[in-house]
């Protein structure tokens, strides 16, 4: 069993399965940088906050830089910041 989850946007429609649409072209192996549960021991969870829009663009360039998703880049960038208070002495 399949299951296809999809999003039309502008005419583009992606597929979960790693195959989007344009206009009627079928294109394969779309990057699926999302992480799996199985890297931390438990699934992710919807959170919402604000930030303004000049650390939204940084956290884009952080995102796109290490080849994953915004979300996962947090992730990584508080887990890493707690590793660093970690090691520092008291």
């Amino acid at each position: 069993m399949s299951i296809h989850r999809q999003l039309n946007i502008s005419g583009v429609s992606i597929k979960r399965q790693g195959i989007f649409e344009v206009t009627g072209m079928a294109f394969s192996e779309i990057e699926d940088r999302r992480v799996k549960p199985e890297k931390y021991g438990e699934k992710k969870k919807q959170k919402q906050f604000m930030m303004t829009d000049t650390a939204s663009r940084m956290l884009n360039q952080i995102a796109r830089e290490r080849g994953i998703t915004r979300s996962e880049a947090i992730e990584q960038l508080v887990r890493e910041e707690i590793a660093r208070r970690e090691k520092l002495p008291a």
